[in-house]
């Protein structure tokens, strides 16, 4: 049994998982031609029963780290943001020339 197909194949019923661009697709009934341009992998029914509850319990666990990552990130782009500005105004107040008095 195959499990790689490229797009435009003429495919059976199965759940179809893009590997370019991660578009999934679940054929019922019949078959279908594959969208796009992607490569796609024919998970087995098992395998989604088997692997479903095991990414949403990844998900679950790696969630509180996804959320403290981007609040490092949000924090410090700011933070960038801020000094890259006041680096900007400190330049340009010192660049002036000052007016000399006799």
């Amino acid at each position: 049994m195959r499990y790689l197909f490229k797009a435009g194949e003429l495919v059976g019923h199965g759940c179809y998982f893009g590997l370019n661009n991660g578009d999934e697709l679940v054929v019922t009934r019949g078959t279908r031609r594959l969208p796009g341009t992607a490569t796609y992998l024919r998970l087995p029914w098992p395998a989604l029963v088997v692997l479903a509850p095991l990414l949403g319990a990844l998900f679950v666990v790696l969630l509180p780290f996804i959320g403290i990552a981007l609040t490092l990130y949000v924090v410090a782009e700011a933070a960038a943001t801020h000094l890259t500005a006041m680096a900007h105004r400190l330049g340009e107040h010192h660049a002036r020339p000052t007016p000399h008095t006799p």
